[in-house]
This record gives structure tokens, sequence and C-alpha cells, in this order.
């Protein structure tokens, strides 16, 4: 069975074909329950190592499990990164892309966002966030996340780390079965419609597997808690019985994938997910309607034979996007057609040789990895009076392509209890667009003339970026760690190719064709513990880090004076590199303890940000003067958020209570139209494993109702009030 996938792309709206055989898509991976238990243990789903490469010393990633996220169903996949230490998802509950940042850095690719190691770099201006990932939750099993950038794969063209979501495969559901299935089923109150999800296993013989799922879901309006209130930032209180819609979604999502075992040394695996999104986004009688697509597409082969020197990993993916929106008719002018594109494309291969040095051992891990970001906007305006140059859209999301490769070698030593890494990373990237510029002249009789011109845009560059650590082993499963790491980010074409005005209004937006990379320099340091049977069968587990980030270079939005293709002087509003050094330093603590019968777990994050404003207002000649921008340049997470989450399992471990209290710091931020008070939530949930193959689910989030607004959610909207789900999970 072939299937075919047509993508509109970039302004002409070509269609455009996934080079890879992509199997059918029907999948939805649900959120694993809690496996069977037999003799006592729990049984998780297994855990895909994606990298054959040792992670680098001290490197702070953490994993979120599938266990974790079954125990409260996410409502949006910002829910899933919600324990995290100084990882926060800026999400609008009118729109069901996610925006991950980490530790004070978000937006413009400064964090990889992936799913199953398919960039997705999405981006479209707006008041707020203007990177989005669109998942749908039931079809992750695991998100791994990396707050430093390394000398791997995933780490070229970034700033901040790196956030995985890896989705179904079929030895989640296999578990040494040939077949399999999964069925899961939740519903819920304020706004908790529905949710849905099938999915079906197979291991046709010794050598292929085969995994399909399919997932709905349905969200709607919400209110907000009632315990408290919510002020806007003009200090009236927010009426939450006033005709204010969240207007909600509707979402499908399917999911194929082949795994092909060539030989016992060689893995090939082909894969297919694909969304689909309607919602809308405004209030009142100003109601954008959306359709969204997108389609990731992968294709990996790995080879590990018997030689140490050999380890090799080869990817290939494709990701695409677009997204139609209607717009209706405002007080000013009449309703628009829009269409945002974007396709993405790349691929890696890399290799780990390991061999015996001395009294230590040797892992080299070497490779490349490149990518394209190909853009598009098409509008049409049903008066073509309102936008005549066609400028409105097309301008702030304008037309290009982005080119980055990056070639890498790191190498660890471990020599009795110590660990020795190093690593070097060259990225280079090129960049075109044009774009549509207003430009005023006047002539010697004083007699003014404008009107908009494509200005070609072109960038480049490329830098060494290194990084190195060590650890040592104080006891068994006792390790202290310091590390530095470096980032390298290249402008985007969204801030390089900045044009047009803004919609409505004569605000001129201005490309900035010498726009610098950002550099980040982070270092950091702590510990991490792991131990068993420390008092009963148990297992326990600390991390504690701290760290400081440097920015070079930081790119925000600011005003800036004159005139990018000859003219008279004008006001623009363009993207900057701020001068000095822009700071975000913190501490993180992680703990878990789990005992099998109870088990207790808890995580504390701090964040300092200090984003240097200072700028040049003159970026199209040799004219300097110094100005102070906005802190709309950027999205702060509050400074201090901590949770505290345990529970039991009795009756045999066949139902399992618990419950979680998070806390957040009272934060400032000027794109939040409410200020951005403190507040604690409490969460409660459970579990009963009916039979050997159902099990039932009950939580309930916001338990006392609190009103408050998440920092780094919508600008326009206050957080949900109390919501309760119940959801059915069935294995066969």
């Amino acid at each position: 069975m072939t299937l075919h996938f047509d993508q509109r792309l970039s302004a002409q709206r070509r269609a455009v074909a996934l080079p890879l055989c992509l199997l059918a898509a029907a999948a939805l991976p649900g959120v694993a329950v809690r496996a069977q238990e037999q003799d006592r243990e729990i049984a998780l789903d297994p855990i895909i190592v994606e990298n054959a490469a040792p992670a680098p010393v001290g490197a702070p990633v953490e994993e979120v499990t599938a266990e974790q996220i079954a125990r409260t169903p996410p409502r949006t996949a910002s829910d899933l990164l919600r324990d995290v230490p100084n990882v926060t998802a800026s999400e609008d509950p009118q729109n069901p892309g996610v925006n991950v940042n980490i530790r004070g850095l978000q937006d413009q690719t400064r964090v990889n966002m992936m799913i199953d190691g398919a960039r997705q770099n999405f981006q479209q201006s707006g008041h707020g966030s203007t990177a989005l990932v669109y998942i749908d939750p039931n079809m992750v099993r695991a998100v791994e996340v990396d707050k430093a950038v390394n000398a791997t794969v995933g780490s070229a063209a970034t700033l901040a780390g790196s956030v995985n979501f890896r989705t179904l495969r079929a030895e989640d559901l296999l578990e040494g079965r040939d077949t399999a299935g999964e069925l899961i089923g939740t519903t819920g109150t304020n706004g908790m419609d529905f949710s849905g999800f099938a999915a079906g296993a197979a291991r046709l013989n010794e050598r292929l597997s085969l995994v399909f799922a399919l997932s709905h879901r349905e969200t709607g309006d919400y209110e907000i808690g009632r315990n408290g209130s919510v002020t806007t930032a003009a200090g009236t209180p927010f009426d939450s019985n006033s005709d204010v819609s969240f207007t909600g979604s509707d979402s499908w999502s399917g999911l194929g994938r082949a795994t092909l075992d060539l030989s016992p040394a060689s893995r090939v695996e082909i894969g297919y997910l694909g969304y689909r999104s309607e919602f809308g986004t405004g209030e009142g009688a100003y109601i954008d309607e959306t359709t969204l697509s997108t389609s990731t597409g992968t294709l990996s082969w790995d080879y590990a034979p018997d030689d140490d020197l050999i380890d090799l990993s080869a990817r290939l993916w494709i990701t695409t996007l677009d997204s139609d929106e209607y717009r209706p008719p405002r007080p000013s002018y009449d309703s628009f057609s829009v269409d945002y594109a974007l396709n993405t494309w790349g691929g890696s291969l890399s290799n780990t040789s390991r061999f015996a040095a001395g009294p230590g051992d040797v892992a080299l891990t070497y490779g490349f990895e490149a990518f394209q970001d190909s853009t598009g906007t098409v509008s049409l305006a049903a008066t073509q009076a309102d936008d005549p140059d066609n400028v409105w859209f097309s301008g702030a999301n304008p037309v290009g392509e982005r080119d980055v490769a990056s070639g890498f070698l790191s190498g660890q030593y471990d020599i009795g209890r110590w660990s020795l890494s190093a690593g070097l990373r060259y990225d280079a990237y090129s960049l075109s667009g044009t774009a549509s510029t207003y430009v005023r002249s006047t002539d010697a009789g004083g007699t003014r003339t404008g009107g908009y011109q494509d200005v070609d845009v072109d960038s480049s560059g490329g830098r060494f970026v290194p990084s190195a650590g060590i650890a040592y082993e104080i006891a068994d499963g006792l390790r202290l760690f310091t590390r530095y790491t470096e980032g390298y980010r290249p402008p985007t074409i969204m801030e390089t190719v900045f044009g047009g005005q803004h919609i409505g209004f004569n605000a001129y937006f201005g490309p900035n064709p010498n726009l610098r990379p950002e550099l980040s320099r982070t270092l950091e340091g702590g510990l991490t513990w792991e131990g068993h049977d420390l008092l009963l069968q148990d297992r326990f587990r600390l991390g504690a880090t701290v760290f400081e980030r440097r920015v070079s270079d930081y790119i925000g939005l600011a005003t800036v004076y004159g005139s990018p293709a000859g003219g008279d002087d004008l006001s623009y509003s363009a993207y900057v590199n701020y001068e000095g050094t822009s700071r975000f330093q913190g501490v993180e603590l992680s703990a878990d303890y789990d005992a099998g019968g109870f088990y207790l777990r808890g995580s504390l994050a701090t964040l300092d940000s200090d984003i240097s404003q200072r700028y040049d207002a003159y970026i199209y000649d040799d004219r300097t003067s110094p100005a102070e921008g906005s802190t709309q340049a950027s999205v702060v997470p509050p400074d201090l958020r901590w949770s505290l989450e345990g529970g039991v399992r009795v009756f045999d471990r066949v139902v399992e209570l618990g419950g979680r209290v998070t806390h957040v710091s009272a934060s400032e931020n000027d794109l939040s139209s409410y200020n951005l008070d403190a507040f604690t939530t409490f969460d409660l949930y459970g579990s009963w494993q009916i039979t050997e193959t159902a099990a039932l689910r009950l939580s309930v989030e916001n338990l006392t109702d609190v009103a408050y607004v998440d920092p780094l959610g919508s600008s326009a909207y206050p957080a949900p009030g109390r919501t309760a789900s119940l959801t059915l999970h069935m294995k066969f």
C-alpha cells in the first residue's frame, strides 16, 4: 500500500510529495498506563536509546516517562513538561501549539524542538510566542530534554538545548508478543470534552514489526478559577462572567511506523506522523478560524556490528506545515484569507568508536547534520484596497530559505572514577529572502513620494563551538560534575527578512541584513546520586545543578531609524542585536524516591534573568545612536517554581492514589495583559487496575479552583479552573 501526501509549499503553493515511502496513518499512542505487575515488579514501557553516543559528562538530560505522562491526562503537550526544573512551555489556550522555554530562552529556534528527531521550526509573528510545535500528547511515549548544547546530533544552530517528543513504537505495545493493541478514552469537565486513541502493533516475523495509531481530541471553552481573582495590567479585575470565548480545538492525529531488522547488527525504521487541527483565536466578534496540518516523516538506519570502532546512525527527515487562517472583517478593514507554510528537511550521520587508551577507555563520536527551512506566506484580501501592497501578513512572515550545516567531534575518556569529555562543532549557515519595505523620498521641491520596494537580503556565517566537562564519582552512584558549553544560533528568516507593515496601521517593519548570530556560554556544576535498596527495596535519585548562561548579541525587536533602501529617514520596527551580555543563572533540584508501595518526588528551580536592552538605533548606515529597548523583546519565566508529588500503591498495587502541589512565584512580563501574581495549585489523581488488560484513571487538576495566570501562557487569557477527567485504558 502506498500513501501519497500533498502539501502546499511557500508563496507558489507548490505540491510537495514526502520523499519517504510513508506508511499508513492511523495511530494514537496513548500515554501508557502503569503496565501489568508480575511478581511484585512494575513492568514499565521500554526506553529506546536514540543515539549510540555516550551522554556528555554532566549533561543535564532529563526524561519524562510514559508512567509520568499517564498519571494526569494532559490537556495540551505543554503539560508534559510541567515537572522538569527550569523547563516551561508557553501556550495559548486557543492554539494547540506549544513553545518550550529552557532556562529563560525560547523562540526563533533557540530551543531545538523535535518530534522523533525531526526539527519543528515553524515561526509565526504575533503578540506573544513565535515558535510553535504541534503534537497530540496521546502520541507521545517519552520526552527527552537536554538543557545543554553539545557536539552531537541535534545541537546545530541552537542556543539553549533541545526537547524531543518521542512517539509510539511497536515495542511500546508488543512487550514480547506478536500482536498487541491499546485503546484509551478520556472525558472530563471544564473544556476537556473528549480524547480518544486506538493503536495496534504486530510482529510479522522475526525481522519486521508494524504499529499504527489514530487519535482524536476535542477541547472547548473553559472557566477560570473562582478562588481569588485575576487583575489586568490596567488594575481592573477580570470578569469571569463576561462573554469571553476560549474557543477550543478539534484535532486528529495519525501515526504509522515500520521497523525492519536487516541483521542482528542492522535496523531500518520508517515513520510518519500526521496532525490536523481546527481552532479559533481572538475574542468577541473577531474570532480568526484556523485549519492547520503538519506532517513529519522519518527514516533511520542503525548499524552496530561486533566491532568497537563502528556504531553508526543515519537519519533523514522532513516536516511540512500548512496553516490556513480566515480573518473576519474588522471595523477598519474587510476579511482576509491567509496561508502560512514551512518545509524543513534534513539529515544526520554519526558514528561512535570505542577503544582502550592507557589505563582508561575512550569513546569518540563524530559526524555531521544539516537542514533547510523554506517558508511562504500567501494572503488574499476580500477588499484589495485594504492591503494593496500585500504586506500586512507576508511582511512579518516573509518568504525565504535558511540552510544550516554542522560537523562535530566529541570524545569521552573514562579512567577509574574520573570522566573527561571535550567536543568541537563547526556550524555554518546561509540565509536569503526578499523583504518588502516602505521607502519614502523627498525631492528638491519638497514633494514626498513613497511606496514599497523589494530589498534582497543575504546573510551567511560560521563559527567553531567548543564544549568540555569533567566528572568524578565520589562513591557508587554519587557523582560531581562541572561542564562548559557554547551555543551558536544564526538568525532566522523572520528576524532577518522582516518587512511590511503592521496589520491595519502605519507602523513599518524593516529588515536587518547585518543581524549577527547569538552566542551563548554556559558554565554549570552539580551532583547526581542514584541509589538502590537504601532502606527497603527502593530506588532514590537526586540531581542538583547550579548554572550561569551568558548570551552575546541577543536578538530582539526594537525601534530603529534610517532607510534600508535609500530615501528619507523613517522609523521602523526591526530585529536588532542587543549590546553587552544577557545573563541567565539559577539552581535546579530534583529528587525521586520510589519504594514500590509509595513514592515521593520533588523539583525546585530558580531563575534570575537579566536581558540587555541597549542597542544601536541606526542599523542601515554608519551613524550610531545608543537606545534602550523594551522588555517585550523576550518572554521570561518566573524566578521560582517548585513542585512536590507523592502517592501510594495499595491492594497489591492494583490501586494507586497520589497528589501534587505546585507553586509559582510572581513575575513580570510586558507581553501579558495581566498582573502575574504568585499562585499555588493542587492536583489529585488515582488509578485502578481493574483487570490485567483494563485500567481506570481519575484526575482532578487545580483542585482548589484557584484563579491565576500562567506566566508563559497566553497574553490574553487566564488559566483553567478546576478540571476533572476520567480515563479508561485497555491493552489487549
